[in-house]
């Protein structure tokens, strides 16, 4: 009987559940479904975990194939040891559950966590840009920021497990508060909500009638239209993530950086100026690649499969 790893990115929206054939090498189409919330962890897990765990199990059963280990990428802090959920902002019904455990007992196989930002990272390694280097960044800018960091083909994890939390670095004396509550935070200037705060501010919102329908999308096409507020707001998130990929640049001496999420996905109207800012950032002349992710929102589903393999291999993360 041959074998396969399951995949499941999970998010508090929705999760997406992948299979990889090992010896054919081959991943199943991704499936998407509808995150099921009823207030009951337990009941939680059942329907959105080993419910269709055991669907895809079922299935490849047919084809004389068994489940040989579980990976999951999850927007979650969780103890590395023991597997266990402390906190998910998204979903506080689950602090404190034991999902590692609780799945390995339930299908048998190893299963394995990983930070969505680091299998994302992964998932880059695995099948995307980063497939041919041994060491670069992913980072995405959406309704937060976060950063998976690969070096010499591991993910680095870092002493307590929190490595790449991008977002929470300071890069502005400005009074804005982070979510995090520290004031002048990556995430605070530069994240979605952060550049439509921003713009809230300006006189072209002030003159809009539609001012509860304005989203980020709508403040993009303005700036595209050429309006000097919206393009404003844009340019100036995009000069503090430039400084700050500069400085992981820097610090990790990395070859390349792969951006994506919502922000990034507004297009050359933010692009631009994190290039400009963090080619005049850099020193010596050091070369740096920027480039963006054509994963999307997959590579998080890959590196949940990449997790799964690294470990099997016993290759682990670089906790160094």
């Amino acid at each position: 009987m041959s074998k396969f790893y399951l995949g499941i990115d999970m998010g508090g929206t929705n999760c997406r559940i992948v299979s990889y054939d090992i010896e054919e090498k081959f991943f199943s189409a991704i499936y998407k479904y509808p995150f099921l919330r009823v207030g009951d962890v337990k009941k939680e897990v059942m329907a959105n975990l080993c419910d269709r765990i055991q669907d895809v199990c079922n299935e490849k059963k047919k084809q004389n194939k068994s489940l040989a280990g579980i990976g999951i990428a999850l927007a979650a802090l969780f103890d590395r040891k023991s597997g266990t959920i402390t906190r998910w902002p998204n979903n506080q019904v689950w602090d404190g559950f034991a999902i590692k455990s609780f799945l390995e007992d339930y299908f048998h196989v190893p299963v394995f966590l990983e930070d969505d930002a680091n299998a994302a990272a992964m998932g880059e390694h695995m099948v995307g840009a980063g497939k041919c280097y041994d060491s670069f960044a992913y980072v995405t800018i959406s309704t937060g920021i976060g950063a998976g960091i690969i070096i010499n083909d591991k993910v680095f994890i870092g002493h307590h497990g929190f490595a790449g939390e991008l977002g929470h670095i300071q890069v502005t004396d400005a009074e804005k508060i982070c979510t995090c509550h520290a004031k002048g935070c990556l995430q605070a200037v530069a994240s979605g909500p952060a550049i439509l705060r921003e713009f809230k501010s300006t006189n072209t919102f002030q003159r809009m009638t539609n001012k509860n329908e304005i989203d980020l999308k709508q403040v993009a096409e303005l700036a595209k239209q050429g309006n000097s507020d919206a393009r404003q707001v844009f340019c100036e998130a995009g000069k503090f993530i430039g400084i700050a990929l500069a400085n992981m640049a820097i610090m990790f001496d990395l070859p390349m950086i792969i951006l994506g999420g919502g922000v990034i996905n507004t297009g050359d109207i933010i692009i631009e100026p994190i290039k400009n800012a963090m080619g005049s950032s850099l020193m010596y002349k050091r070369s740096v690649k920027l480039m963006i992710s054509e994963l999307n929102d997959k590579n998080g589903i890959y590196g949940a499969i990449a997790l799964i393999d690294e470990y099997i291999k016993g290759t682990g993360t670089n906790q160094n």
